[in-house]
């Protein structure tokens, strides 16, 4: 990922949505559900506040 700016976001935005000429760069590599288990327990605590947190946006902000 990489910072970009508006005009380039427009461009890829019509690339990949109103012409379908965006060319995606596709590597294959080799995924460990072991390894991503241990990341993501490695984050649970954060992923439980965050949650928390958005829930609690949820209910303390105005609908229309």
């Amino acid at each position: 990922y990489y910072e970009v700016t508006e005009e380039e976001l427009l461009e890829v935005h019509t690339l990949v949505h109103k012409e379908g000429k965006w060319g995606y760069d596709i590597k294959e590599r080799n995924f460990s559900l072991k390894e991503w288990l241990k990341f993501y327990d490695s984050q649970k605590d954060e992923i439980e506040d965050l949650t928390k947190r958005k829930e609690k946006g949820r209910k303390i902000t105005p609908l229309p």
